[in-house]
């Protein structure tokens, strides 16, 4: 049975630990055995409501909350289970027979939510130690390079890779800055509005010029998906996820055989990938999006072609 308590005020208790330590009010005394729920906006606990053996507390589910984090610590036994120590005057009533109802467990975290923790905290100083190596090491190697593992493998998996037959990762890199203006001794016919050399900005993304690369270089796989990895002054790195779809485990296995249609040749090419339906502005949808559908070019044709219907 689960109750859960809030972080708000809690009913105090009215009498002394000397009477029993039991309440007087016996409505929310019973509400909380049998498994009712006392809440407020927040709720910092999860209590199961079965006595642990004394004078160890099992850890169970704990919702994070600042206050609750505070007051949490956690220690690793000699019998290799975790025990928890908390303040239990922030939550529950000092009373020793309702301590003795309470079993508290904690949810612990799966692999990927910890590798995607350390990548969102980019200048930490191991992240900025690792990405500092890594960088040097790509620099030795050629632009377009394929690599036995991903280096984010949370971030690869969210994107559609798989561990599996059929899948392969390329490491591309990009130079960065803007482009410039294949001109002859910078001489631009024109108009002046039109003759700019230097400054000139790329409609696409660096990750999207990393799966046009990869696609053209590689041209018996189809571009999956990609995602950024490092970058230095010079140049960004991005992993393209890339699926052989000759391979049998691809073309039998439902959830990924969508892209064996001849449909999706070099769609990273055309546009379809999700760096390329960015760059199209078709990331949004509704209100403020429907001038990007079908394309902006072809919402420009369709607002300035006067359509005259005949008379019939």
């Amino acid at each position: 049975m689960i109750c859960s308590i809030g972080l708000g005020q809690l009913k105090h208790e009215t009498t002394s630990p000397a009477d029993g330590g039991f309440f007087r009010d016996r409505k929310w005394t019973a509400r909380i055995r049998c498994g009712g729920v006392y809440r407020n906006e927040r709720r910092a606990l999860g209590f199961c409501l079965k006595p642990p053996p004394p004078p160890v507390l099992h850890i169970c589910k704990v919702q994070k909350t600042p206050i609750a984090t505070k007051q949490l610590r956690l220690q690793l036994g000699s019998n290799g289970y975790l025990s928890l120590s908390l303040s239990l005057s922030l939550f529950v009533p000092s009373s020793p027979t309702f301590q003795s109802l309470i079993s508290c467990k904690v949810l612990f975290l799966g692999a990927y939510k910890y590798v995607s923790e350390l990548w969102r905290k980019k200048q930490s100083d191991v992240m900025r130690f690792l990405q500092r190596v890594r960088c040097w090491e790509y620099r030795q190697h050629p632009s377009i390079v394929r690599v036995t593992h991903p280096t984010r493998p949370d971030k690869a998996r969210r994107l559609g890779y798989k561990a599996k037959q059929g899948y392969v990762i390329y490491r591309v890199r990009v130079r960065r800055g803007g482009r410039k203006r294949p001109v002859p001794k910078g001489i631009v016919y024109g108009k002046p509005t039109n003759q700019g050399v230097t400054q000139l900005k790329f409609q696409r993304s660096k990750r999207s010029v990393a799966e046009e690369r990869a696609g053209r270089k590689l041209g018996g796989l189809r571009v999956l998906n990609s995602y950024w990895i490092n970058e230095d002054s010079t140049y960004k790195y991005f992993e393209v996820i890339l699926v052989d779809v000759a391979h049998t485990a691809i073309r039998n296995d439902p959830r990924i055989n969508w892209l064996c249609n001849p449909v999706h040749k070099h769609r990273e090419l055309r546009g379809l990938t999700s760096a390329g339906k960015e760059n199209r502005g078709l990331r949004g949808k509704g209100h403020l999006h429907h001038k990007a559908r079908p394309s902006r070019r072809a919402t420009w044709k369709r607002n300035n072609t006067l359509s005259l219907r005949r008379y019939r």
